[in-house]
C-alpha cells in the first residue's frame, strides 16, 4: 500500500504533515494551501523518480509531497 505524505513550512513554522491515499487528493489540498496563504511556486524539485515532490515557493515557504510505501 502507498500513501502521500504532504508537509508543509509556511512563514517559518512547520504547519501541517497530512495523510493522502492519493496523489489527486494531496495535490488539491497543495493548491488550497497555495491560494490561502497566497503563495506562489517558483520551483519544483523532484526526487525519487518523480514520486517525491518539493514545491519551493515565494517568501521561502516549502511544501513536499512524498509517497511512502507501507
Amino acid at each position: 500500500m502507498k500513501i502521500y505524505k504532504l508537509d508543509a513550512i509556511i512563514n517559518n513554522e512547520e504547519l501541517l504533515h497530512k495523510n493522502f491515499i492519493d496523489r489527486e487528493q494531496a495535490d488539491k489540498y497543495l493548491e488550497r494551501l497555495l491560494n490561502k496563504y497566497n503563495l506562489e511556486v517558483s520551483e519544483i524539485i523532484y526526487r525519487d523518480n518523480k514520486h517525491s515532490q518539493e514545491f519551493v515557493c515565494n517568501d521561502y515557504n516549502r511544501i513536499s509531497i512524498n509517497r511512502i510505501k507501507l
